[in-house]
């Protein structure tokens, strides 16, 4: 009879744990030297940016620890836009600056920022 409790409870208890789905972006430039960005966002009451790698000529960035080169200064996500700004570790520089519009049920275009540069971007929604 115990075990059959301790069941239920167990059951009960993750029912009642909130869902959090993950999905994300990935976006790139065009080019001969892309710069790829792979987002992983979260979304709970509201999307957030949980996760991102940047890819540029070999060299990969990442807000993930351990060794996390990247940091999420800020982010904005609504079914109008995505903008994101990625700092040093020690908030000392803009790593890159992601400025973008929801096209498509599935795609975003804009532009991104890195070293001073802007440059034309287009992300694909994974859901």
């Amino acid at each position: 009879m115990k075990v059959k409790a301790l069941l239920a409870v167990a059951c009960l208890i993750g029912a009642a744990a909130p869902a959090v789905a993950t999905g994300g972006y990935s976006c790139a430039t065009a080019g001969a030297a892309p710069l790829r960005l792979a987002i992983v966002t979260a979304h709970g009451v509201a999307p957030v940016v949980a996760q991102v790698r940047l890819t540029e000529r070999g060299r990969t960035l990442s807000s993930a620890a351990p060794g996390a080169r990247l940091l999420i200064a800020q982010s904005w996500i609504d079914s109008r836009e995505l903008k994101l700004d990625l700092t040093d570790t020690g908030l000392q520089r803009y790593e890159a600056r992601l400025r973008a519009r929801i096209t498509g049920r599935l795609t975003a275009v804009g532009t991104i920022t890195r070293n001073g540069v802007t440059r034309p971007i287009r992300c694909t929604i994974e859901q």
